[in-house]
């Protein structure tokens, strides 16, 4: 379905959870054709500076290429902080 709109010329953007799967996750759909949606180091940074301390999490696993921004790796490798679209 994502070849399709992409194919018929629809404009595709993703936005995912600032993780290694979901930057994983991002870079296959680019890959695709989409572009990357408020996915940059900027954004993690802001998202990151309005997580509530009580609810941080640890960024685990292991790292990811962040082909819409390379700085987004070096942001969340030095922050240490996942930042989730929905809590899990």
């Amino acid at each position: 379905m994502l070849g399709r709109l992409i194919e018929a010329g629809d404009p595709v953007r993703y936005h995912g959870d600032f993780d290694w799967p979901g930057v994983s996750i991002a870079g296959r759909v680019m890959k695709q054709g989409a572009a990357a949606w408020r996915m940059s180091a900027e954004d993690y940074i802001t998202a990151v500076s309005a997580l509530d301390a009580d609810h941080a999490i640890a960024l685990t696993g292991r790292a990811a290429p962040t082909p819409g921004d390379p700085g987004l790796a070096a942001a969340m490798s030095a922050h240490g902080l996942a930042v989730l679209r929905s809590p899990r």
